[in-house]
């Protein structure tokens, strides 16, 4: 569902090779490198001694795209759109640094489901503690009788509709929810 990566900024083209002798994956960019961090257990993730003593930057990486059988939009904690990292095609890649909240629409037979999960992200010490919470469910059947939404999920409709929506006409028709951000 995401990947937890450590940012570390550096010119240095050797320190790539000496991370991946440490075992971890490495993946160059303009201006430093992402690091792959391990996890050790559900929702914890290590940084190790040599990504800890350099200057550093940790976030989630989370994706939203869709199928024919579900639709994964990515949101602000209040339903606020945010702003991709990276666009690719009619998907869009998120750099997450503190919280998010993941709303998907699936669909089983002919009935579509749309769940939100709230992912909170700390670092302690040498570890990153990444947080996962229901923050509710909906049935489209509920949903589109007027619109009706529960009252702790009223600030996420925009989201809800784009998941639906997105689900329904797959991917390769409707443009990514994060179009229009400002």
């Amino acid at each position: 569902m995401y990947r937890v990566i450590a940012y570390v900024p550096s010119s240095d083209a050797d320190l790539g090779n000496i991370i991946e002798k440490e075992g971890l994956e490495v993946k160059k960019t303009k201006k430093g490198f992402k690091v792959f961090l391990p996890l050790i257990k559900k929702g914890v993730y290590q940084i190790p001694r040599i990504i800890l003593i350099r200057d550093h930057s940790i976030f989630v990486s989370l994706e939203e795209k869709a199928n024919d059988y579900y639709a994964q939009i990515i949101c602000a904690p209040d339903g606020k759109r945010i702003n991709p990292t990276f666009i690719w095609r009619k998907e869009a890649l998120f750099s997450i640094y503190k919280a998010a909240v993941i709303v998907i629409a699936s669909r089983e037979n002919y009935k579509i489901e749309v769940s939100l999960t709230q992912i909170a992200i700390k670092k302690k010490h040498d570890k990153v503690i990444v947080q996962e919470w229901e923050i509710g469910t909906i049935e489209e059947k509920e949903f589109l009788r007027g619109g009706i939404i529960p009252a702790t999920l009223k600030n996420f409709y925009e989201p809800i509709v784009a998941a639906i929506s997105k689900l329904k006409h797959n991917k390769s028709s409707e443009r990514p929810f994060y179009i229009g951000t400002k």
